[in-house]
């Protein structure tokens, strides 16, 4: 028997390829084809070995999602209501982003080119409040993209690391070191005492 599947969650060809792999482990599967821009997938099985669930079961060990097609969706991902959905979802994360990363650029990297600070942000005196400002710019971008994070840990944990991983453990560990800067900072005795942790950029 031959069944196409919808696939959710994959975001590059290493996605696609654990897909790949863990269908094909399946007892009763004899070959599957993995289409990672239409989030399609087409399974050939022994329905005496295994079924429609079973192989869903072990696209989701892989942590990702799946179901059976039934027929409405088309083979072009431009055209159909799931791809149209998730390309308005990107564009939504994308200008909600920029929006408070140029914020967060100002006051990072502003008074590289000679911007001013606010008061309350300027020299050593303002160095904790300038770093929870860049703590409080920096979590809604965080937060909007936590779909990194959810699939790039979760495939870590299912030892099949994808590009969602590397940009969760690169920039969740910016994160943590910065959060750990901000907290040193306010517990110095001096501005001269906290300076060497902000000496290095935080977040």
């Amino acid at each position: 028997m031959k069944q196409r599947f919808r696939v959710g969650g994959m975001s590059c060809a290493a996605c696609s390829a654990h897909v790949e792999k863990s269908v094909s482990a399946v007892p009763g599967v004899s070959g599957v084809q993995v289409n990672l821009l239409a989030g399609s997938m087409a399974v050939e099985y022994d329905e005496n070995a295994c079924d429609a669930q079973t192989i869903i079961k072990a696209v989701e060990s892989g942590g990702y999602t799946a179901a059976v097609d039934d027929g409405r969706q088309t083979s072009a991902p431009a055209q159909s209501p799931q791809a149209d959905e998730a390309l308005k979802e990107m564009k939504t994360r994308i200008i909600v982003s920029a929006i408070f990363m140029l914020v967060l650029m100002y006051f990072s990297m502003g008074e590289m080119i000679g911007l001013p600070l606010p008061s309350y942000a300027a020299g050593m005196d303002g160095m904790f409040n300038l770093a929870l400002t860049e703590l409080l710019l920096t979590l809604p971008i965080v937060i909007i993209n936590r779909k990194y994070y959810i699939n790039g840990f979760k495939t870590l944990l299912h030892r099949a690391p994808t590009m969602d991983a590397l940009i969760a453990v690169g920039s969740g560990a910016a994160l943590v070191y910065g959060i750990y800067a901000l907290i040193q900072i306010a517990l110095a005795p001096t501005p001269e005492a906290a300076h060497g942790f902000y000496a290095r950029p935080v977040f």
